[in-house]
């Protein structure tokens, strides 16, 4: 076995055990292993389950832990660009956006399942046991997402999703430490971010970093995107056989693409299916309104004009017609009408 000197380019420590990142994408881990957080077998450590220097971690596939035949295969086609590391957990990720973890999984901190043994017989009285830690396999529940980046506390990690910007918590979610509240069974993946609390479309989540009792995640403002005005415009025809088509057939449809709000509005009588550029400025064409009557005489012109004479006339004619307003009647007699109808009853 020949020594060689590997260069690290990243560093992160756990509460019991250290991780180093290389500059090849390997990972590499000391300290305690009593929880298999350094991702070696027990087989492998020394007195205390202890690691005293820098160790190679292999990584393995996804494994049915119903099948007790089953082996475990090693991993070779992957690249680790980031790592952290919680009190007895380690979370890689790496260049294709996928999450791998290895530890204790008590509170489901690895984000998947693992060994359980069921209950055990303890004086009596049937205990359900604890599942079983286990070596660096890949989180299945985030395979089909584009991860970009991770961060973790010492029993909560979290991984951000890049297509729709989503935060999810794994581990555990006592004291609300996970950001998804009180969950007595884990956090298994809530979303902490996504866009019924967040406004994904002004603001991103770029970071996270976690305590004994808490978690803190960083927010950004999005930058605004500058967006070009466009308007739809239709576009005129320019070569001669398009345009037989176009007249052969419905005058009526007309092929609209869209260019650059600065440039004018054109008319014509038939359009041509033709792409135009944004940045391509279509020349004005100035289209004359055809006349009612191609030839009008100047005779005509006169003719349709009438005299002044015959204007008056006519007003005098309406003149006439119209009748003064009548005044309405009153209802009631006036008082001369009373009196005189008093003092010929006297007579």
């Amino acid at each position: 076995r020949t020594k060689r000197r590997v260069r690290f380019s990243k560093v992160a420590c756990g509460t019991h055990h250290n991780v180093a990142l290389s500059e090849h994408g390997h990972l590499f881990t000391w300290g305690n292993n009593n929880r298999l957080q350094c991702g070696h077998s027990h087989k492998y450590t020394g007195y205390g389950d202890s690691i005293d220097h820098p160790r190679y971690v292999t990584f393995w596939e996804h494994k049915d832990f119903d099948d007790d035949d089953a082996e475990d295969v090693a991993v070779t086609d992957y690249e680790i660009v980031d790592v952290v590391a919680g009190e007895h957990m380690t979370v890689a990720l790496d260049r294709n956006g996928r999450v791998w973890s290895c530890g204790r999984n008590a509170c489901l901190q690895l984000g998947r399942s693992t060994k359980w043994d069921g209950y055990k017989n303890m004086n009596g009285v049937m205990v359900k046991q604890e599942v079983r830690e286990d070596l660096m396999r890949m989180v299945t529940d985030l395979k089909h997402l584009e991860i970009d980046w991770i961060g973790c506390g010492p029993l909560v990690w979290h991984a951000h999703n890049k297509a729709n910007g989503t935060v999810y918590a794994y581990g555990d979610a006592v004291n609300g430490r996970a950001g998804v509240g009180y969950w007595k069974s884990g956090a298994r993946g809530r979303p902490v971010f996504d866009e019924y609390n967040l406004d994904l479309t002004h603001y991103k989540v770029v970071g996270c970093q976690g305590g004994a009792e808490h978690m803190m995640l960083l927010l950004e403002k999005k930058a605004k995107a500058h967006t070009r005005r466009q308007s739809v415009l239709i576009a005129p025809s320019v070569e001669p056989m398009e345009e037989e088509q176009h007249k052969t057939g419905d005058r009526d449809e007309q092929q609209k693409v869209i260019v650059d709000e600065s440039s004018n509005h054109s008319s014509s009588s038939t359009h041509s299916k033709k792409i135009v550029p944004a940045t391509h400025h279509v020349p004005h064409v100035k289209v004359r309104r055809k006349r009612r009557h191609s030839e009008i005489t100047p005779d005509a012109e006169m003719a349709d004009i009438p005299e002044a004479n015959t204007l008056d006339e006519e007003s005098e004619q309406l003149q006439e017609k119209v009748q003064p307003k009548r005044k309405k009647q009153k209802l009631c007699k006036s008082k001369t009408s009373t009196v005189r109808s008093i003092k010929k009853k006297k007579k």
